[in-house]
């Protein structure tokens, strides 16, 4: 009881309080620094830094594949994209990330929108898009799989994709 009693007169002197903590609003506004004295900002990572740190992925547990089937005879590269899974699949002219790159699947806009890296195959978010051709799987190369584009008139472009992009089955 005698701790009851205490606790509310504590709270009946703290409201009993005229005098004031609060600062005037003249007091809290401070006038913003000169852009010219403001820390410059950091630098907007280039395309390539991002690709690079992309191309170190290691484990692609999470992220979103491409998937071939041999069971039923086709061949077909088929993949199908996914918001919720990031992808990013370069196809290149041979079995090494430093050759040119012909084809790019890609879950991000600023990827595909433009064909920014200039892919001759072009950019795309997923294999049903493509334009005029399609992907067969051929075989492995080394840490590569090797597909052949193929067009409408039968015109065939080897395209080189990492391993780890590719499920086949």
């Amino acid at each position: 009881m005698k701790g009851t009693l205490l606790v509310l007169s504590l709270l009946v002197m703290g409201c009993n309080q005229t005098g004031s903590t609060k600062k005037s609003a003249d007091t809290l506004a401070q006038p913003l620094p000169p852009t010219d004295s403001l820390p410059a900002r950091p630098a907007v990572k280039k395309l390539q830094d991002s690709l690079d740190a992309v191309n170190r992925v290691t484990g692609t547990g999470g992220l979103n594949k491409a998937f071939v089937s041999l069971k039923n005879g086709d061949s077909t590269i088929t993949l199908h994209s996914n918001i919720r899974q990031d992808h990013r699949i370069f196809g290149y002219a041979r079995p090494d990330t430093n050759a040119e790159r012909l084809l790019l699947f890609s879950v991000f806009t600023n990827d595909v929108q433009g064909n920014p890296f200039k892919c001759r195959l072009g950019s795309y978010y997923e294999t049903s898009e493509l334009k005029g051709f399609h992907l067969k799987y051929l075989g492995t190369e080394d840490s590569f799989i090797k597909a052949m584009a193929i067009d409408s008139s039968n015109n065939r472009t080897p395209v080189y994709f990492e391993k780890k992009w590719i499920d086949v089955e």
